[in-house]
């Protein structure tokens, strides 16, 4: 494998996307039906972590300047990026690029970011003929999801290739010249695979070789030496994609006993000190104890998002084509399903991974765009075979914009979409 260190090239008009890879695990043995409690203690099997992983907690950053923030919770219009760049409005300075969108993409294996880019003419709009404009390398990282703010690209490092896991942050006040600023590096990182920023700033990292979320607060990310403060202990066991909801809770995928998803409670997240044990405010799977259980309800589930009060699940599937998104909603108390999208592989779409909502639509990273015949592990190293999927209004019967992609390994991770304000 090549270690890239590209200089950026950007010109007018860059745009962005990021990629990330799944982590393969086993399921436990058919029949057993761990509790809760015991599910939240379960610490992954050792040989549950493939090689080959990726997953794709797609992050995608629609950001506004206000005065004030304007975060309400349990609104549906705001999104948490929104609070994030509004809190941080004073600090952001004027800039030449207002107005453009920036796609970033992680290229796993080619440890590198591509970057796309839409100018301010046409209202800083993505459209389906951008391709790249320049590429950040990552240099003995292998970028497995990537998020923004106005002044700041966060990039999680997988250590599956040997790399080690780690956080880069790098400056992107000038884009063209993207700074290399801090590496984050914590005895509670192992296998990272999604990140994610709550409405205070504060920075998430689903670890998935430990069966932790671990979280890097704002005033740390702030400092020159940033740490992590406190980690939630197998909350879920084997965590995957993460995404906060406008109530400041946080929702959390897992690959654990066929797959589930739970809700921890932002009175749980408050909690202060590392190992935090965090019950499950909602929970469902096919065999776990306790949750609300629903048969086939998950096939490897990777991205989550949430957008209008819908939880958006993405089946990735695995070693082969999982081509359903799964919605779930919160309805008597209880966290049920209330929709199945994607009939058969390839209509509409393969191998979804990473999620992402901005508030008004939903992005689906499809790691083999438009492919029948293909597995979403090792088998998918087409350059053209990925793609990001925008569903206007999350209404997953129109037709979709799609943004087809350009890395070498495609269909590795999370979705940064920046637009500068």
């Amino acid at each position: 494998m090549k270690n890239f260190f590209t200089t950026v090239t950007a010109l007018l008009g860059l745009g962005a996307i990021a990629a990330i890879p799944f982590l393969p695990t086993e399921g436990v043995q058919a029949g057993t039906k761990p509790a809760v409690s015991e599910m939240l203690k379960q610490q992954p099997l050792s040989n549950s972590v493939s090689l080959e992983q990726k997953m794709l907690p797609i992050q995608i950053l629609k950001s506004k300047i206000q005065p004030k923030p304007i975060y309400t919770p349990k609104s549906k219009s705001p999104s948490i990026m929104d609070a994030i760049n509004s809190r941080n409005a004073e600090v952001i300075q004027a800039r030449s690029d207002r107005g453009w969108t920036y796609l970033f993409t992680p290229d796993y294996l080619g440890q590198k970011i591509h970057v796309r880019v839409a100018s301010a003419t046409g209202n800083g709009a993505l459209n389906n003929t951008t391709t790249d404009k320049a590429e950040i390398a990552t240099p003995n990282c292998n970028p497995n999801s990537v998020v923004a703010t106005q002044s700041t690209l966060y990039v999680a490092c997988n250590k599956e290739t040997g790399n080690g896991d780690r956080i880069l942050t790098y400056d992107i006040s000038n884009i063209t010249q993207p700074t290399l600023s801090k590496t984050i590096n914590s005895n509670q990182f192992n296998s990272l695979i999604a990140l994610a920023l709550d409405q205070d700033g504060n920075l998430w990292v689903s670890s998935y070789g430990n069966g932790k979320i671990a979280r890097i607060s704002s005033s740390s990310l702030a400092s020159a030496s940033p740490q992590v403060d406190k980690a939630l202990a197998s909350s879920p066991a084997e965590p995957t994609g993460i995404a906060f909801d406008p109530d400041g809770s946080l929702w959390a995928a897992s690959t654990y006993s066929n797959g589930l998803v739970v809700n921890i409670s932002a009175a749980d997240l408050n909690k202060s000190g590392l190992d935090i044990d965090a019950n499950p405010r909602y929970c469902i799977s096919k065999s776990i104890s306790g949750c609300n259980p629903v048969a086939s309800t998950f096939d490897f589930p990777e991205g989550i998002a949430v957008l209008n009060g819908t939880i958006w699940v993405a089946n990735n599937g695995g070693d082969h084509p999982g081509h359903k998104m799964t919605a779930l909603q919160v309805s008597n108390s209880q966290l049920t399903v209330k929709q199945t999208v994607g009939s058969s592989p390839g209509n509409p779409f393969s191998c979804p991974g990473g999620l992402f909502a901005d508030g008004t639509d939903l992005y689906i990273n499809d790691q083999s765009f438009g492919l029948s015949n293909t597995g979403c592990g090792s088998n998918d190293g087409k350059a053209t075979a990925d793609g990001v999927i925008k569903y206007g209004g999350g209404n997953l019967s129109s037709t979709p914009t799609v943004f087809k992609g350009t890395t070498s390994r495609p269909g590795f991770g999370g979705i940064a979409l920046l637009k500068i304000q």
